[in-house]
This record gives structure tokens, sequence and C-alpha cells, in this order.
């Protein structure tokens, strides 16, 4: 009988352990941010122009400066360039 509670005893430590492990094994990371890239026109498949960036805020939009210019050397009275730049693994492309 003294074998059995034993047996017993270890038995439910280690579907304890079991059970804890798994608990900790399932806990979710934070998701890393879906919206960091830009990697097809739109922003994405949803083509909803968002960016989770947050270091342009409603706040500060207004202080930004310019910091780099390219000239096409193609304009023209009424000409204007419009693209949509793509931002992978942290390399801006553009047209």
């Amino acid at each position: 009988m003294k074998q059995i509670k034993i047996g017993l005893a270890i038995g439910l430590a280690l579907l304890g352990g079991v059970f804890a492990f798994g608990s900790q094994a399932q806990v979710k990371k934070p998701a890393a941010p879906k919206y960091r890239e830009w990697r097809m026109f739109g922003g994405g498949e949803e083509n909803n122009h968002y960016s989770e960036l947050s270091q342009i805020t409603a706040d500060n939009v207004a202080q930004l400066q310019m910091v780099w210019r390219y000239d096409s050397q193609d304009e023209f009275t009424g000409s204007e360039i419009q693209c949509n730049p793509i931002v992978v693994d942290g390399v801006l492309y553009a047209t």
C-alpha cells in the first residue's frame, strides 16, 4: 500500500510538472508589429497605407525637414511625379 501511495505521489508530481511546463510553453509573446515595412503598393495586401512605426506623430509632423532629394531631370511644365516606394529589410526602393 505504501508503494502505491509513493507511486501515486510521484505520478502526480510529474503530471503537475507537465502541466506547469505546458502552460508556460503556451504563454504568447507579444506579436511583432505587423505594419513595419512597406513591401508592396499601399503598404501591404490590404492597401491600407498604414504603418505601426511611431517616430512621426501628429504632434511632431510639423517639425519634419527634407533630408534628401532626388532630381530625375525629366521635369517639364505641368509634370508631376507620383510613386509609392517600398521598404524591404530596411532598404527603400523607389521608381
